[in-house]
């Protein structure tokens, strides 16, 4: 999978309302008080608009978790989507190499 692949505003708009849902999540279940929300909050508008590809959205999840672990959802989250999309280019690349076998 290319991890380099520029992303989309669409897609960047969807990781930060995930990561609100968990900060709100963890300042309801009292795991977070509000400085601390409000460090994460300052830290994740800060960078969210930097990101431009997986790569940099994979460090800066992981960044993120290692800060604030209420956000480690999300990254499990996006690791199980990254595995998947690799695990459909393996079997779509298999099957091309099969159709060129068979042409």
């Amino acid at each position: 999978m290319d991890n380099s692949v520029q992303i989309s505003e669409e897609e960047k708009n969807k990781i930060y309302n995930e990561l609100t849902d968990l900060l709100l999540r963890a300042l309801e279940g009292n795991t977070m008080d509000t400085g601390e929300a409000q460090s994460a909050s300052t830290y994740i508008l800060s960078r969210l608009d930097e990101l431009r590809d997986r790569i940099m959205i994979e460090a800066f999840l992981e960044e993120l978790v290692q800060r604030w672990h209420c956000f480690q959802p999300i990254l499990l989250a996006q690791e199980v989507k990254d595995e998947e999309t690799q695990q459909k280019e393996s079997i779509q690349n298999i099957q091309n190499e099969i159709q060129q076998i068979n042409q």
